[in-house]
């Protein structure tokens, strides 16, 4: 199960699974569209992501930038994440700075 949290006025946390049935749940709520103020996404929780939960992240940025000029920035991305985002070339993540 998902969790979306909004540990801030412009922070909001995702924890748990974020899979096909769990954005499937999250389209057919006003979820799928983030509030305005939101502009940051804590994604150190999740437990688990696929390529819906990615195409879910995407959509999210792409509607931060068309309806409020703002990027969106996703923290703590999972390895999951990370590898799905580079399979697809997307530049949805900062990169991690290399462990010495």
């Amino acid at each position: 199960m998902l969790s979306l949290l909004k540990e801030e006025p412009n922070r909001l946390a995702l924890s748990g699974r974020l899979d096909m049935p769990q954005v499937a749940k999250i389209a057919q709520t006003d979820d799928y569209h983030l509030a305005k103020e939101v502009n940051c996404v804590d994604l150190s929780q999740l437990t688990y992501i696929d390529s819906a939960g990615v195409a879910l992240l995407l959509r999210w940025s792409q509607l931060a930038s068309q309806q409020n000029q703002r990027q969106l920035q996703f923290l703590d991305a999972p390895k999951a994440a990370l590898e799905l985002a580079q399979l697809y070339q997307l530049t949805l993540f900062e990169a991690a700075p290399e462990s010495a």
